[in-house]
């Protein structure tokens, strides 16, 4: 099965906090995760802590291929669990600044 870039947008508060590619195979060739595409969309879900996936269609464009409840949401097998907890306190103390 061809794999296509898709990554997972951890958001907290509206805001994307990470993003992990999403399959352990493949060949992301450098390609950044979208979240200046995800940022205005994150900030209207009415929900404190959630996940966007996200793929690139083959025209290059990017589209939202599930919102899920962050607190279900499984930690793809690429992701630094200590960085995923670090992205967590970094936005709360940031947010606390404010």
């Amino acid at each position: 099965m061809p794999l296509t870039l898709e990554y997972r947008l951890f958001c907290l508060d509206g805001e994307p906090i990470l993003s992990v590619e999403y399959w352990e195979e493949g060949d992301y060739g450098g390609t950044a995760a979208p979240v200046e595409y995800v940022r205005p969309i994150a900030v209207l879900v009415q929900s404190r802590f959630f996940t966007l996936d996200v793929a690139k269609q083959r025209q290059d464009s990017w589209r939202i291929v599930e919102l899920g409840d962050g607190q279900v949401a499984g930690l793809p097998e690429r992701t630094d669990p200590a960085a995923f907890y670090r992205a967590i306190l970094r936005h709360l103390t940031e947010s606390r600044r404010r």
